[in-house]
């Protein structure tokens, strides 16, 4: 017969004293008193991370008859841990807290939830840095532009969810494996713990399901990867050098990110805006991105530009133009904030639309990992394997897609130029005039430009050019003022809708004097 009697135990007539047991760990207050089920034995002897932390939690803080005779070695195999895992008691509370999760939410890759997907990037913290880059959480998704974005604000989370993600991924081929190269050499387990610790925002459970993403999902994916990778480089010469190429491109941004900070600064601003779909966030950028685009492509010689080689129906001549500015760091840099500015209009003009084209699918610079890429594409690599075609990562950035084609416009010797309020007005003389062109070209394997439609545009060497005759007489049209500064009569231009595209210094001249407003030399 058994009975409760007070604080004590009668049975079978023996009064037996209860007795407490001896007070857990100070760590164990991670679990909130939440019991952990446990395996002694893999407490003791298991070598798999995971379920080895979760059955000394439970059996360290919540010991039974079996368990707590055996503390010392208990405490001896969390000390192993502990050095493995780089773990102080501190760390022991948010393992404590991570094992009270349902066993499919306590492995390496079980996903975080997103506090705001709509938090400006600059402002997230390591921990959310780890979710945006790791789990496509966010508009338009793009782990290389964003990881660009963040600059010397990525953290070892944000790098540890990126490596994850973009470089580790079944998805992931030779061009992505050379781009991430650097973020893989440079990951610093010992930064990743010190940010974990820093943390007081986040769960225990966030914090140490991130550790062991670095110390278990990592090393497991790199050792799935490495073997490829490294036959890969072996396989082909062209493979080898999209690594020499990534390594070189990242020494160059070290020296960018300083020199060219505040463009970057500006960049980063607008891409929170656009993120958090700020109207605050917009104020002001009109004048700082018109600035920006001015200074950038003022700097990019002439020639350049020139050397575009316009179509017989001009169709691409264009979008062909704007991406001299997208091949150039400075240019894209400010292209891309004044798009982002401008693109908030209900009717963004041309020049923001054009620039929207050629940024949607080209990889360009908005960091050493998208420069990598355009670095790579631009090389003109080819696989010694005759058949064989480079897997280069798809970029489809949404953000910079306004849809929809141009109207109306024209393109002539300019007879007059009339202010008009905000525009100018710009009549075009009625004569034949001689163009020089290209009459023969060779096409190179240099990849120069992705179109808004997808395809490649390969570098092209002229061969022959000669003079052909032309009717460029054109309907008056109005232009912005801001794109028609600097026109004159006698002149060459090249307008679509309200913008002045290109000017010309005279007519049958190839290369721009004036180009979306700004002057050339």
């Amino acid at each position: 017969m058994t009975k409760w009697l007070g604080g004590a135990v009668v049975v079978l007539g023996v009064i037996v004293a209860s007795s407490s047991a001896q007070a857990a760990p100070g760590w164990c207050a991670g679990a909130k008193g939440e019991k952990v089920d446990f395996n002694l034995d893999r407490a003791l002897k298991g070598d798999e991370t995971v379920w080895a932390i979760h059955d000394l939690v439970g059996a360290i803080c919540f010991p039974d008859n079996w368990s707590t005779p055996k503390m010392g070695e208990l405490e001896a195999r969390r000390g192993f841990w502990s050095k493995k895992l780089e773990m102080n008691d501190a760390d022991w509370s948010d393992a404590a807290a991570w094992a009270t999760a349902q066993q499919s939410s306590r492995y390496p890759a079980s996903m975080l939830t997103p506090e705001d997907p709509k938090k400006p990037w600059s402002t997230m913290d390591p921990i959310e840095q780890y979710v945006l880059l790791g789990y496509d959480i966010a508009k338009d998704f793009d782990a290389n532009y964003i990881a660009d974005a963040l600059g010397a604000k990525l953290s070892e989370a944000g790098r540890l969810g990126y490596l994850l993600k973009a470089c580790m991924s079944s998805r992931a081929k030779e061009v992505q494996w050379a781009m991430c190269q650097p973020d893989l050499d440079g990951f610093d387990f010992k930064k990743l713990v010190a940010e974990m610790r820093a943390d007081k925002k986040h769960a225990g459970y966030d914090r140490f399901l991130i550790r062991l993403a670095a110390v278990e999902l990592l090393p497991d994916k790199l050792k799935e990867r490495a073997p490829e990778i490294k036959a890969a480089r072996a396989k082909d010469p062209a493979y080898e050098k999209m690594f020499e190429i990534s390594a070189k491109t990242r020494k160059e941004w070290d020296g960018i990110w300083k020199s060219d900070a505040a463009l970057l600064d500006l960049l980063a601003q607008l891409d929170d805006a656009r993120v958090k779909n700020s109207r605050s966030g917009y104020q002001g950028c009109e004048d700082k991105t018109w600035a920006a685009w001015k200074t950038a492509v003022s700097a990019i010689p002439a020639k350049k530009f020139g050397a575009v080689q316009p179509d017989q129906y001009q169709l691409h001549y264009a979008e062909d133009l704007f991406s001299v500015v997208a091949n150039d760091v400075r240019g894209y840099l400010a292209g891309a904030a004044l798009y982002t500015c401008g693109a908030t209009d209900n009717k963004p003009d041309p020049v923001i639309r054009k620039l929207g084209e050629v940024m949607e699918r080209w990889p360009g610079y908005r960091g050493p990992r998208t420069a990598a890429h355009t670095a790579i594409l631009s090389a003109g690599l080819e696989l010694d394997e005759r058949n064989a075609k480079i897997d280069y990562p798809d970029t489809n950035r949404g953000w910079f897609s306004q849809g929809g084609g141009s109207s109306g416009g024209g393109s002539g010797t300019v007879a007059s130029v009339k202010p008009q309020g905000d525009k100018v007005h710009v009549e075009f003389a009625s004569k034949l005039e001689k163009q020089e062109q290209c009459l023969q070209s060779k096409r190179t394997n240099r990849v120069t430009q992705i179109r808004g439609d997808g395809s490649l545009v390969y570098e092209s060497n002229c061969l022959k050019w000669g003079s052909v005759t032309i009717d460029r007489k054109s309907q008056p049209q109005n232009v912005k003022s801001r794109y028609g500064q600097g026109l004159r009569p006698g002149m060459g231009a090249f307008i679509i809708e309200d913008a002045l595209i290109a000017a010309f210094p005279k007519p049958g001249s190839n290369t721009p004097s004036l180009f979306a407003g700004v002057p050339l030399k």
